[in-house]
């Protein structure tokens, strides 16, 4: 047992891990939360939009939703699940009914505030 005021080499450790468990969380904030990017999306929180009716089937075609969250697309896998480029926004919309559903952002259009 060590006595109360004096430092093991577990200590130093223990310091070392905690700053870095800090600056992990701290990157990936800033990562999760960069404005620059969110200044680039078409659509921000809020905004109300109808799903094109040209939009794959299984992305509500033709209804209004508002938007509630909203990412870039950095993977090719992303892209191709929701039939979308790299680059391009996916959307997180929520319906009347309270369902909410992922769409890439060229599958939207604003629609007039209700």
């Amino acid at each position: 047992m060590i006595p109360f005021g004096k430092a093991s080499s577990c200590d130093s450790c223990c310091h070392q891990w905690n700053s870095l468990v800090a600056y992990l969380l701290l990157k990936t904030w800033e990562f999760m939360t960069n404005d620059k990017e969110m200044n680039e999306s078409e659509y921000t929180w809020n905004d109300y939009v109808i799903v094109k009716k040209s939009a794959p089937k299984q992305f509500h075609l033709g209804e209004i939703g508002l938007i509630c969250g909203m990412s870039e697309i950095k993977f090719e896998e992303i892209a191709k699940e929701f039939h979308a480029e790299l680059g391009d926004w996916i959307y997180l919309i929520k319906f009347e009914d309270g369902s909410s559903i992922d769409v890439a952002g060229r599958f939207l259009e604003k629609y007039p505030e209700v």
